[in-house]
């Protein structure tokens, strides 16, 4: 994740994004998109053109008085540090201090936090269908910035790391045969009957081809 930030593209990529939905003054090589009419003859070509901007200063994003951040683990920070917020929260719903938006919100070239307002809606398991009906409901609607990182529940990703790398709930076709066995026979397995056992042996192609 820190890599991510500290790549020399991050800052640049952001600011022309912020720049694209008018979070500052508009200036040839930057149209700025404030309707859907307008969105929907967008380019991205449009966004990495500041050649000609005088007056920006990526050194100074303090003009960022408005924050946001919404999506799954992988942007709320899971592990990555102390937890913020209450101990109240349910565990699906922490975020962490060390999380790439908290990163980006303490950055000493957006100012001092305590003149913007971040929200911090990301939460651990989130597909897409739940950042768009659950987490963008509660941003302002005058949003500069939002920070997004979605997906990687729509298509398994914890699958894929399992079956493809850690390897920690993977079977091969005669443990997956004798599992289903004593699954069904075994009532000291009963609890396992329901269990998927055809998905934990699907090997690393396999569960690649299923997440298509």
């Amino acid at each position: 994740m820190l890599a991510m930030w500290s790549s020399l593209w991050s800052i640049p990529l952001l600011l022309a994004f912020v720049r694209s939905i008018g979070a500052f003054p508009s200036s040839s090589s930057f149209p700025i998109y404030r309707n859907l009419a307008m969105n929907g003859s967008f380019e991205a070509r449009n966004l990495m053109s500041r050649q000609d901007d005088d007056v920006f200063d990526p050194s100074d994003l303090s003009f960022i008085t408005r924050l946001a951040a919404i999506g799954d683990s992988y942007s709320a920070g899971i592990g990555a540090g102390d937890r913020l917020g209450s101990l109240g929260e349910r565990w699906s719903n922490r975020r962490c201090d060390q999380a790439y938006p908290n990163l980006i919100n303490n950055d000493e070239r957006l100012g001092d936090p305590a003149n913007r307002k971040f929200l911090f809606q990301s939460c651990s398991g989130a597909v897409i269908a739940d950042v768009i009906e659950t987490q963008i409901p509660l941003l302002d609607p005058n949003q500069q910035v939002i920070l997004l990182s979605a997906s990687g529940n729509d298509i398994g990703l914890t699958k894929i790391l399992n079956q493809c790398i850690y390897q920690f709930s993977v079977l091969n076709p005669e443990q997956m045969a004798v599992a289903k066995i004593a699954a069904a026979t075994d009532d000291r397995f009963k609890w396992a009957k329901d269990f998927d056992f055809d998905a934990a042996g699907l090997g690393c192609e396999g569960q690649l081809d299923a997440s298509r």
